[in-house]
C-alpha cells in the first residue's frame, strides 16, 4: 500500500465554503480496479456555525472521526451530538449532514471508502 500526501493544510473550496484540509490518498493494487481509489482521508477544520448542507454519496461509504469541537450530525434522519473521540459511519446512498455547534473551530477527519 502506498500513501500519497497532498499539500498539508491546503485551502480548497468544498461546496460553498472554504476548507482547510490535510489529506492522504491510499492506494492498494490488490483492491484498486477500474481506476477507482479504495480509500481517501481528509482532515477538515470547520468554523463555528458552519454546515455544508445535506449530502449523499452514491459510490462510497464515509466515516467521520471527530477530533476537536462539538458537532450535530444527521445520518439518515437521526440527529447525533458528536464530540472528540466519537466516530460516525455513513453507508453509501444515505443522506447526511453536520454542523459545528461549538463556539470554537472544530476538527474532523473524513474517510471515504469504496462501497463494494
Amino acid at each position: 500500500m502506498s500513501v500519497q500526501t497532498c499539500d498539508p493544510f491546503k485551502q480548497i473550496m468544498l461546496t460553498s465554503r472554504p476548507s482547510t484540509f490535510r489529506c492522504a490518498h491510499l492506494e492498494s493494487a490488490a483492491v484498486r480496479f477500474a481506476n477507482e481509489w479504495c480509500s481517501r482521508v481528509f482532515e477538515d477544520i470547520v468554523a463555528p456555525g458552519v454546515e455544508p448542507g445535506r449530502l449523499i454519496h452514491h459510490d462510497q461509504d464515509e466515516t467521520f472521526i471527530f477530533l476537536e469541537g462539538t458537532f450535530d450530525v444527521e445520518i439518515d434522519g437521526v440527529l447525533y451530538q458528536m464530540e472528540p473521540g466519537d466516530i460516525g459511519f455513513v453507508p453509501r446512498e444515505t443522506v447526511h449532514a453536520f454542523k459545528n455547534v461549538g463556539s470554537t473551530p472544530g476538527r474532523l477527519r473524513y474517510v471515504f471508502s469504496l462501497a463494494l
